[in-house]
C-alpha cells in the first residue's frame, strides 16, 4: 500500500508545471523549481494544498493579471488571502510595497504565512485573521479580493472604507451571469467598472473608485 501510495503521489506531482502568467509572473511547485530557466519572470513558489489558490484557478489567474497590470505599488489590502499567493505576488512585483492580507479562517492563514517564509516576504507582508471592517479608515491604493459574488456584493458598503479616493478594486470569483449584479451593487458605492476579464465560466473585474 505505501508503495502505492508513492506512485501516485509521484504521479499527481509530475501534472504540475511551472506556470506563467501575464507578462512578469511564474507559478511553481517546490518540485519544479530546479526547472525554472526564466530569468525575466518573478517566480511565486506555492504548493498545492487545502487552501484555494495555487495560480491555476481562472480566478487566481485572472486576480494575477490584472494585479500585474494595476497594481503600480503603494499599499495594497488582500481580502480573504487563502494561500497567500496574491499578496506574495504584489510584493514580489513591487518590493517595499505595503501588503496587508487577511482571511476569516485560521488555517488559511497559517497555510498563507508558511508560503510567506517559503517566499521569502514574511517580513514584507502584514498577515492576520481578521475582517473587512477592522481595516476601516486604512486607506489602501489596491484592495483585491477574490471571493465569491454572494460574499463580495453583500461587502460592497464597505469597500470605499478602506481604500483612497481613485483607488482600484479588483474582484474575482465571480461567475459570468452573476457579472451584471457584482457591477450594480459596486456602482451604487462609488465604483466605475475599469476592465472586466473572462476567463471560461468566470470573470474578473476591475473598479476605480470615484472620488
Amino acid at each position: 500500500m505505501t508503495i502505492a501510495d508513492q506512485d501516485w503521489l509521484s504521479e499527481w506531482k509530475k501534472g504540475w508545471e511551472p506556470l506563467p502568467i501575464g507578462e512578469r509572473l511564474l507559478v511553481s511547485p517546490s518540485w519544479k523549481l530546479d526547472q525554472v530557466k526564466d530569468d525575466n519572470r518573478v517566480v511565486i513558489q506555492i504548493d498545492p494544498g487545502m487552501a484555494f489558490g495555487t495560480g491555476t484557478h481562472e480566478t487566481t489567474r485572472g486576480c494575477l493579471e490584472m494585479l500585474e497590470k494595476h497594481f503600480h505599488g503603494g499599499s495594497l489590502l488582500d481580502v480573504g488571502t487563502g494561500t497567500g499567493i496574491l499578496a506574495i505576488a504584489a510584493s514580489k512585483l513591487h518590493p517595499g510595497a505595503c501588503v496587508s492580507a487577511f482571511d476569516n479562517d485560521p488555517e488559511a492563514v497559517e497555510v498563507a504565512r508558511e508560503n510567506l517564509e517559503i517566499n521569502g516576504v514574511a517580513e514584507e507582508i502584514e498577515l492576520e485573521v481578521n475582517k473587512l471592517s477592522a481595516y476601516q479608515g486604512r486607506d489602501f491604493d489596491t484592495v483585491l479580493a477574490n471571493l465569491t459574488a454572494d460574499v463580495i456584493i453583500p461587502l460592497a458598503p464597505d469597500f470605499p472604507g478602506v481604500m483612497k479616493p481613485q483607488a482600484t478594486l479588483i474582484v474575482s470569483g465571480i461567475l459570468r451571469e452573476q457579472g451584471d449584479g457584482v457591477i450594480a451593487a459596486l456602482g451604487a458605492h462609488g465604483f466605475a467598472l475599469l476592465e472586466s476579464k473572462p476567463d471560461g465560466e468566470w470573470v474578473t473585474m476591475a473598479f476605480q473608485l470615484r472620488s
